[in-house]
């Protein structure tokens, strides 16, 4: 049984996408740690049925952090985020069968003034 679980990392302070690593052992921790939150919420079925999205929860109320948006999710998420494959029958997070550069050309990150300016 692995230990780890190969994910991608969406991130929005350095506009970056890359591969990333968590122990299974640690799961929410490091999605804490990676993400930079104290809660994480799951978007189900992103960027497809085979993935999950994880994101910070409270995201909304960060000032400090900028957006992004995915291709198959109706909103800008703000703050960062981690795509992860997903067993659907057991509901288990598993390693992601995507690599960067099929996230790249679905991912566009945006700050709050491009956000607020498209969605008002």
């Amino acid at each position: 049984m692995n230990k780890v679980i190969k994910g991608i990392f969406i991130d929005t302070k350095n506009k970056l996408i890359k591969e990333v690593e968590i122990e299974k052992e640690n799961f929410l921790e490091d999605c804490y740690k990676l993400i930079g939150c104290r809660m994480v919420e799951c978007v189900g079925g992103i960027p497809n049925e085979q993935h999950d999205l994880w994101v910070d929860e409270e995201g909304l109320f960060n000032e400090e952090t900028d957006f992004f948006t995915i291709d198959g999710y109706p909103q800008p998420i703000r703050g960062n985020g981690i795509i992860l494959g997903i067993d659907r029958e057991s509901f288990e997070s598993s390693s992601s069968k995507l690599g960067v550069y099929d996230i790249v050309e679905k991912v566009l990150f945006c700050n709050k003034e491009s956000v607020l300016h498209h969605y008002h």
